[in-house]
């Protein structure tokens, strides 16, 4: 299968990996309304859906190095099929919060296996490729919700929406199959690597983009999930807290498609670094503005330069490690998910005490550190990039 092929069949699935899981999200007040459910009991499918994605990326990046980049992802598109089908038929609230642990593993299982499959095939690029790959994500998560409240409107439309998102799954994993993607690079299938996990860890570069997505992630998330009840409880009118997830997740994906060209002409320490300073002044706007046209134009820029952060953090892994393509994609994404949880939960912890700025203070100094980091990566890159 020639390169543009594979580009789109990863691109296509990186899409609807941002489509349909943020579909939960609109669709949990109807969930809360037919079962009654009180707010803890609602959150309680979050904490099961974040687990099975924790597992599911652990085990993802490494069985993909092993086994194949196709037979992991064929298994996850179905499996995520399967149980966000049965989330649709459900008549139970105990099995729908089972089921979406078990499409958050089976989606983890996808996510780094198509980060190393494009990766793999656009070696010469990674920059362009990666950063145009979660671009595509980001796209899909701000069309998610728009797609999923017109759905909602109809009688029993939260069952819908889970339908759909089964549907797009099976599909796409059932195509597939019919495709021939690539081995992977240097590696026989089944083959143990020849690098443990715990060198990798050891490489002061790998710790350095570790630290990079484990930044972005839990600063970005925090913007992300309090900006609303932030500007609700500042009073500020509720439609201008209602556009700014939508207005953030635009600013990602403009920052990644053009994050993505200056990559390779800059260099990916160079942008890491720009992509840093640009947050750090930006990030500030939106939580300590006044003017709602300050605010917004805070969460856009915020959004563009948090955007390159993490997707040329993956490319600098993958040309450090080419043969383990998914297994530094697995690690990478868990410094995401362990800031998406400590981080917005620290934030909402100081919030209920000392309010929100203090709360958002926390990740102005998580942003302090990146360009640090961003320097760092730089110094050593001048000792000596390692093969």
């Amino acid at each position: 299968m020639n390169k543009r092929t594979i580009t789109w069949v990863g691109l296509t699935g990186y899409f609807f990996l941002g489509f349909v899981p943020i579909t939960l999200a609109p669709a949990l007040p109807a969930l809360i309304q037919t079962f009654q459910l009180t707010l803890a009991s609602a959150g309680a499918v979050f904490a099961a859906r974040s687990a099975g994605a924790f597992l599911g990326t652990l085990l993802g990046g490494t069985l993909s190095d092993r086994i194949g980049r196709k037979p992991v992802m064929v298994t996850g598109c179905l499996l995520q099929g399967l149980f966000l089908g049965l989330v649709g038929f459900s008549a139970s609230w105990l099995l729908i919060i089972i089921c979406f642990g078990l499409a958050g593993l089976a989606s983890g299982l996808v996510n780094p296996a198509i980060n190393a499959l494009i990766a793999q095939v656009h070696a010469q690029k990674r920059g362009v490729a990666l950063n145009s790959l979660h671009g595509v994500y980001s796209v899909g998560a701000m069309l998610g919700p728009v797609a999923a409240g017109l759905v909602l409107a109809s009688p029993d439309g939260w069952r819908l929406v889970f339908g759909a998102g089964s549907l797009i799954w099976s599909l796409y994993g059932l195509g597939l199959i019919f495709l021939r993607l690539p081995p992977v690079q240097g590696q026989k299938s089944g083959a143990r690597p020849a690098i443990r996990i715990s060198t990798i860890f050891l490489n002061p570069f790998f710790l350095l983009l570790f630290a990079v997505s484990f930044l972005y992630n839990g600063t970005a998330t925090s913007l992300v999930n309090w900006i609303n009840t932030y500007l609700k409880q500042a009073d500020f009118p509720l439609l201008l807290g209602a556009g700014m997830v939508s207005l953030f997740y635009l600013g990602l994906a403009a920052g990644r498609f053009s994050g993505g060209i200056l990559a390779e002409k800059i260099g990916y320490s160079r942008l890491i670094l720009l992509c840093a300073l640009g947050s750090l002044a930006f990030y500030p706007l939106a939580i300590y503005a006044n003017p709602p046209l300050l605010i917004g134009a805070g969460v856009l820029l915020a959004g563009v330069f948090l955007a390159g952060l993490h997707p040329t953090s993956l490319a600098y892994a993958n040309r450090l490690y080419p043969e383990l393509g998914g297994t530094v994609s697995s690690m990478l994404s868990l410094a995401m998910t362990f800031s998406a949880t400590a981080v917005p939960w620290l934030t909402g912890f100081v919030a209920d005490r000392a309010g929100f700025r203090l709360g958002f203070a926390i990740n102005i100094a998580l942003l302090l550190i990146l360009p640090l980091v961003a320097l760092l990566l730089l110094r050593l890159e001048k000792r000596g990039l390692p093969s």
